[in-house]
């Protein structure tokens, strides 16, 4: 019942620190991982990337984390947060997070759910410091005023709420790893190419110098155990002889595989550029309420009513957020209705050369030469269009197609599943928070009936 909820600060109920400042000439002790701000995403940890800091070992209890432990944003996005379990050993946290601990009578992840809840909704706005960039300071985090239900309530609301969120993260980790295999297969092909070193040495043909690398590497491949060859069918696409370009950034050291050419991004590529309109926060506001997803250049910006494009399509980031650190582009796949800005290049493959072909492309090449601009970088379709690309025959294109397919058809599978896990998430989760969804003992009486009556 409503009547026992209790109304309090999150002090009397959390035990919080700040992580320790990050000072190379004063930090002294061991080198640990530690966490930054850009490493905690809403409801996961970003570990890729991790920075290492000196402790002391009277200060692992205060600055080290523990399962169950709230990391807590401290700037950037004040509230952004993730449960820790134990994801790697030993963790620490610098002093842009807060390591929140709950006490008795509150549940960590009710209280990651009331975090994402608050900070979708603006609850957390009005306790925030600065004002060009944001702040929740350790005194503030302390003032929240905070609803809490009955404990038993707290768990029913985690136990409906985290299953939809497992599974989404299950998804996501599914799709990377398939992503992975489709870029692996490409490098395999297009950048290494295995199956033409693997042809020369089975007809003993001379392969040059600049290659013998991947000659040795070719080698030991043979020998594993988990090595499987392509079918015969497949190999017999690939010749067995490599040619000189002319030009030593393309291919390996200037050598690619005989008889197959060298061409430009723009001849393989079907540009749509020209039909790009970019919206006003105004007029994106009166498309609204909508379902259709808006795209910049890196990402979803915002959801409208009206679409451009309906496909699927690659779009490259055109000016702000262009290059990645490794040099490669920020790219995005898309499929279904669209609406695009003018930040992105939107792009499909043209012929034998499939879209997803392009992606995995883009995807391992280094566009640093072809970016214009110091303060606001830019790759303008001029100079994408002139980005040099290894074409292999249309049989060679074609059959890599046909093992790509099923990847892609899955990748945007699970991408529409998590788009549906999340909107029932994001629906119950106001309500489940405020009391307003009856749960029974098993904590989903009558969430079913909700959402099919909002059409989730």
């Amino acid at each position: 019942m409503a009547s026992e909820w209790i109304n309090a600060r999150l002090e009397e109920y959390i035990d919080s620190c700040l992580g320790k400042m990050l000072d190379k000439n004063k930090n002294k002790g061991e080198l640990y991982p530690y966490l930054g701000n850009s490493n905690v995403r809403w409801g996961s940890f970003d570990l890729d990337d991790l920075a290492h800091m000196k402790f002391e070992k009277h200060e692992h209890e205060r600055y080290g984390i523990k399962y169950g432990d709230l990391i807590v944003c401290e700037g950037g996005e004040p509230g952004r947060c993730a449960i820790w379990e134990e994801d790697l050993p030993d963790m620490k946290i610098q002093k842009a997070l807060h390591r929140v601990r709950t006490k008795d009578g509150l549940d960590s992840e009710f209280l990651y759910y009331w975090f994402l809840h608050s900070g979708r909704s603006g609850l957390l706005d009005a306790f925030f410091t600065g004002t060009t960039i944001k702040h929740l300071t350790g005194k503030a985090l302390k003032q929240l005023p905070i609803k809490i239900p009955p404990l038993q309530l707290q768990h029913q609301v985690a136990r409906v709420l985290r299953p939809l969120d497992k599974k989404i993260k299950l998804n996501q980790q599914t799709n990377q790893t398939l992503e992975q295999i489709a870029q692996a297969l490409f490098k395999s092909w297009f950048v290494d190419f295995d199956p033409v070193v693997d042809n020369a040495l089975a007809a003993g043909n001379p392969i040059p110098d600049e290659l013998s690398h991947r000659v040795e590497v070719r080698k030991k491949a043979h020998v594993l155990p988990d090595f499987h060859p392509l079918p015969e069918h497949i190999l017999n696409l690939f010749p067995s002889e490599f040619e000189q370009t002319g030009e030593p950034t393309v291919g390996i050291d200037g050598w690619i595989p005989k008889e197959w050419n060298i061409v430009s991004f723009g001849e393989i590529s079907k540009c749509f550029d020209s039909k790009r309109i970019p919206l006003s926060r105004r007029q994106r506001d009166e498309k609204k309420p909508g379902s259709i997803p808006y795209y910049g250049a890196t990402s979803v910006m915002d959801y409208v009513d009206d679409y451009i494009f309906d496909g699927i399509f690659l779009l490259v980031g055109e000016d702000g957020s262009v290059v990645k650190p490794d040099g490669t582009p920020y790219t995005q796949y898309i499929w279904g209705k669209s609406w695009v800005n003018n930040h992105a290049h939107i792009l499909q493959g043209k012929g034998s050369i499939s879209t997803e072909h392009l992606l995995l492309f883009m995807n391992s090449t280094n566009i640093n030469a072809y970016v214009t601009g110091a303060v606001q970088m830019k790759i303008n379709q001029k100079n994408m269009n002139s980005i040099p690309f290894i074409e292999p025959t249309d049989q060679i294109c074609e059959n890599f197609n046909e093992l790509l397919k099923p990847i892609f058809q899955k990748i945007r599978y699970q991408a529409e599943q998590n788009r549906t896990l999340k909107m029932v998430r994001d629906y119950l989760l106001p309500k489940l928070i405020a009391g307003e969804i009856q749960l029974d003992s098993s904590g989903v009486s009558s969430i079913n009936q909700e959402a099919e009556l909002q059409g989730v």
